[in-house]
């Protein structure tokens, strides 16, 4: 064990910090139990999975064997590149790493053979698109859901093939995907190791729930007692609470927001920052700004101004900064304004890659790795990261008030009032450095007063830069009912601005 631990810090000594105690654990853990890691943003769980592989192959697990996968094609292509750093190209070629989206289409494939009453016509029909990535996947997902218990030989073999399954991004999962992984557990008796933090579950939308990050020990459990009698093979749990990314200020102030969940219990983080390494680390010592603008023209100008002076001052690049908005809304406005000062000022032009209304792997391969600023939506941010962020539209009638509007139940309201604060969250940590959240606090022509987002009643006042201040909006959640009459208020200010657009 200890030469294999010096093995696993020598392929690490590149590595800008060294593994922590919490990473090893997981990374030396045995290769032939179940396992479950809740890891917090930025902790380095896709390395520390990547070394976790390495050690199996190392220990005689044929790579040929593993299957890796994940809920997106970008970053699959980031683990694959990462994999053949790590492990070489031979190898790392061996293992199967595909987003899960491919690997119901895969089965999908297998089942059209299997049973000739499924539309012959679909697979020819969508092929081009397919190699495209833009097939209708809900669509194979309905017509793989009739055939999930199949119990064909020709079926259960890709299962049987895979004896580790390691899964990131686990808490996407919805519950076709979760009925699929345990596939590999009860047909193919794999060994299944999961990665995810439910504080960045915000895809609740396309029916993912982070309740199967809990409901998988018990289930996995059970299964292992089949097949083990007596023995104890119960799912490991390891945690990962350092975040490598953000700054000492920043991880302090999601901290705030972790706490102020209501359905779940995340550990709070440590930033890297904070880490008795022994090693000389430079802090940031900037706090987040909460700043508040009269026009969504002051908020962009500002943004041009910021962005010239880091890069004049502090080396900085263009594809160092992001514009990130709950709602597509303030973006569309951002991306207005930069057009046209790149158009009247073309000597001071602002290069910029706007991912609205795009898919998150459209254009990646070129687009995300040029020089440029990007402009996207939160939930299109998750799983990346800038050393500067600008979180704008920020309004309280905007955000959370576009997501809750239309929810009339009491506790569907709630769920989305809490899926809107993990978003917050996600959002808030891709900055590693520098985070500004910005909202416009008046309209003059309709003598309206706006506030900043009621979510930062839960930040420590003490954690934020506040600019311009014009105020917060007071947090209505104390009462478990919805005060329709206070939320109808509310929604008609928003009503105006969407006047305002058409």
């Amino acid at each position: 064990m200890q030469i294999e631990k010096q093995a696993i810090l020598n392929s690490n000594k590149k590595a800008e910090f060294s593994l922590t105690d919490e990473q090893l654990k997981f990374i030396l853990a045995p290769k032939n139990r179940d396992i479950k890691v809740t890891a917090c943003a930025g902790s380095g769980k896709t390395e520390c999975a990547l070394q976790f592989i390495k050690s199996a192959i190392d220990e005689g697990q044929d790579p040929r064997n593993i299957c890796i996968t994940t809920f997106n094609i970008q970053a699959s292509v980031d683990m694959k590149k990462r994999a053949i750093q790590l492990l070489g190209k031979k190898n790392a070629n061996k293992i199967e790493i595909i987003n899960f989206d491919k690997i119901i289409f895969k089965l999908y494939k297998q089942i059209k053979k299997i049973k000739s009453n499924i539309n012959n016509e679909f697979i020819n029909n969508n092929k081009n698109n397919y190699q495209k990535q833009v097939i209708d996947i809900t669509l194979v997902e309905k017509q793989f859901e009739v055939y999930i218990n199949l119990q064909d030989l020709s079926f259960t073999k890709y299962f049987q093939s895979k004896k580790l399954v390691v899964f990131d991004e686990f808490q996407d999962i919805n519950q076709l995907h979760y009925d699929i992984l345990m596939l590999f557990k009860k047909v193919g008796n794999s060994v299944l190791v999961v990665l995810g933090d439910e504080a960045q579950n915000i895809y609740e939308f396309r029916g993912s729930n982070f309740k199967y990050l809990n409901q998988i020990v018990e289930d996995v459990n059970r299964e292992n007692k089949k097949i083990y009698s007596n023995e104890d093979y119960n799912m490991l749990e390891f945690k990962l609470t350092t975040n490598f990314r953000c700054s000492s200020k920043i991880t302090d102030f999601a901290n705030d927001i972790i706490r102020y969940f209501k359905t779940i219990k995340s550990n709070n983080m440590i930033s890297f920052e904070d880490l008795n390494s022994g090693k000389e680390i430079k802090k940031c010592d900037i706090k987040p700004s909460l700043i508040a603008y009269p026009k969504p023209f002051n908020l962009v100008q500002d943004i041009i101004i910021q962005i010239r002076e880091l890069i004049k001052n502090n080396s900085f690049s263009y594809k160092d900064f992001a514009i990130i908005s709950p709602t597509t809304f303030t973006l569309f406005q951002v991306e207005l304004f930069l057009q046209r000062h790149n158009y009247f000022e073309p000597e001071t032009e602002i290069p910029f890659w706007s991912f609205i209304g795009k898919s998150r792997d459209f254009g990646y391969k070129y687009e995300y790795q040029a020089d440029k600023i990007m402009i996207l939506t939160g939930h299109k941010s998750k799983g990346l990261q800038w050393k500067v962020v600008f979180e704008v539209g920020m309004e309280d009638n905007l955000f959370p008030l576009s997501f809750t509007r239309k929810v009339e139940d009491g506790q569907d309201y709630l769920n989305k009032v809490e899926e809107s604060k993990r978003l917050f969250y996600v959002m808030s940590t891709r900055a590693s450095q520098f985070l500004y959240i910005s909202y416009i606090s008046h309209n003059n022509k309709d003598q309206l007063q706006y506030y900043a987002c009621r979510f930062l009643n839960a930040i420590d006042k003490n954690k934020i830069n506040f600019i311009g201040y014009a105020g917060i909006q007071p947090d209505m959640e104390n009462s478990t009912s919805i005060n329709t009459q206070e939320l109808q208020s509310l929604y008609q200010i928003f009503e105006i601005i969407l006047k305002k657009i058409h």
